[in-house]
């Protein structure tokens, strides 16, 4: 899978805000946390969608798309790494709204293209 090919399918899981979860890589159900492909989860951040769109492997590709979040997640006006250790794609996604993510995943892909 190339990386707009991963941005775009990390995009379209978590496109329905209801499948969309912040301060966690994915939650189940009932709202635990867990694993970004554990069979329960219904619910990813921006890092879990990828992740789970990769087959649950963090590797080359994974790190490929995140970088390209976190450059977009900077130009947008996150940070460097905050003082909980989060990533600038992280920080946007756990501090700003839905749609803000949903633009990020946008840009990527407009700049993976």
């Amino acid at each position: 899978m190339t990386i707009k090919e991963s941005l775009v399918a990390a995009r379209a899981l978590i496109a329905d805000e209801s499948k969309w979860t912040t301060d966690y890589i994915a939650r189940k159900a009932n709202g635990h946390f867990c694993s970004a492909d554990d069979p329960g989860a219904c619910k990813w951040c921006a890092q879990g969608a990828v992740l789970v769109c990769l087959g649950g492997k963090v590797g080359r590709s994974y790190l490929q798309v995140v970088d390209l979040l976190d450059a977009v997640a900077t130009d947008m006006g996150y940070g460097d790494k905050d003082d909980q250790g989060k990533s600038p794609s992280a920080q946007l996604n756990d501090e700003s709204s839905h749609l803000q993510v949903l633009a990020m995943f946008d840009r990527a892909i407009q700049e993976a293209a």
